[in-house]
């Protein structure tokens, strides 16, 4: 090959590496990162907005707006409170904050959007609160309209004493919103009106005893629930009623193989064909045991998910993980090891493979990817 063929195709590489970006929540700041789909390598980390306790992150449907959990501190206590913030995109690497509202809990970890992108949703862990709130034609949180207080226990006397709404979501039809309740051991279920953001409690469904469910991915036929249990590292598939949005419980099946004393389970994901689950495993003990587990599911939802693949992580306490819109790349962030790891995925069985592609990014909890 002649050296000016080589450098021509040297330099179109080099400008490849940005066909999508990363937005990465974490405890004090947004960041963006460039990613390329086509040799899987990052560009280095930006700071594109310091906001408190921004660990979890939700874009608007067209993209222009981005939804983080937040945090506002009462000046006559001092005391933090919950919150939600609102930002408008700006480029790549900016973010303008646009808006703001308290939660009416504390430790708010999740936000998601109904399908009209008019209701925004949030979940509180330290006080068990569930919240909707009503957006602007512009994106901005003009009032929160919803707040429930989530009540129950569970068996588990150090994580389950009481209420821990861990995350919330909306059905495909925008019909009814669910929650997870680490602390109950709920899968709650709640109307919706699209136009006022009021949520309206339904019957909820239960997980096995001390399972803990954390998230949620629902299939987008609206038939199914798949729910992680973050104390027992199962997942838990439900089918859904689409006319009540009642569930019903049948299978709970082990993510882990061998010994899980010690583990906990943090995401789950399904695959752009929706023909595989995906879960995030952490090990909170440290013994560099951190992995994804691969799943395959069919379209029978009477079948469970079979465990086809666990692939040990060199990174550490895998919180949050994303897929690439063609599925080729799976991004997963090592909350304890500061990085972002990309994980090359055979988009026809599922399976997974490390690469050495590898990304500072401080405590990284949310990987949000936009598509330039």
């Amino acid at each position: 090959m002649k050296l000016s063929s080589y450098l021509a195709l040297l330099f179109m590489g080099t400008c490849s590496a940005g066909d999508l970006t990363l937005y990465v929540g974490t405890k004090s700041s947004i960041y963006t990162v460039d990613f390329s789909t086509e040799t899987g390598a990052f560009a280095e980390a930006q700071e594109a907005h310091a906001a408190p306790t921004s660990s979890f992150l939700a874009f608007s449907k067209d993209q222009k707006h981005l939804y983080s959990t937040f945090s506002l501190t009462n000046p006559e206590t001092n005391k933090k409170t919950g919150a939600v913030a609102s930002y408008s995109l700006s480029g790549k690497t900016t973010l303008k904050k646009t808006s703001e509202s308290a939660s009416g809990g504390r430790g708010t970890c999740y936000v998601s959007l109904d399908m009209t992108g008019k209701c925004l949703l949030s979940a509180d862990y330290g006080s068990g609160h569930l919240s909707s709130y009503l957006l602007s034609d512009d994106g901005q949180i003009t009032k929160r309209v919803s707040t429930i207080t989530l009540e129950g226990s569970s068996i588990n006397p150090q994580r389950q004493k009481g209420p821990h709404a861990h995350s919330i979501y909306i059905s495909p039809d925008n019909k009814h919103v669910y929650a997870a309740d680490l602390g109950s051991d709920k899968v709650l279920c709640y109307a919706l009106d699209s136009t006022t953001a009021e949520l309206t409690p339904l019957p909820s469904a239960s997980t096995p005893p001390g399972s803990g469910p954390r998230h949620i991915a629902i299939h987008p036929d609206g038939q199914r629930l798949f729910v992680l249990n973050e104390l027992t590292c199962t997942v838990s598939t439900f089918a859904r009623d689409a006319q009540t949005g009642s569930l019903k419980l049948l299978s709970t099946i082990d993510v882990l193989q061998g010994e899980t004393k010690g583990m906990t389970c943090s995401e789950i994901r399904l695959s752009p064909d929706n023909k595989h689950l995906y879960t995030g495993n952490r090990d909170i003990t440290f013994k560099k045991r951190d992995s994804l587990s691969h799943l395959t599911i069919t379209d029978d939802p009477a079948v469970a998910p079979e465990l086809k693949q666990v692939l040990s992580l060199p990174i550490s306490i895998p919180r949050n993980f994303n897929l690439t819109p063609k599925g080729k790349w799976i991004i997963a962030g090592g909350q304890y090891s500061n990085n972002l790891l990309a994980i090359e995925r055979n988009t026809e069985t599922g399976t997974l493979k490390i690469t050495d592609h590898l990304i500072e990014v401080p405590s990284p909890q949310c990987i949000l990817i936009k598509a330039d």
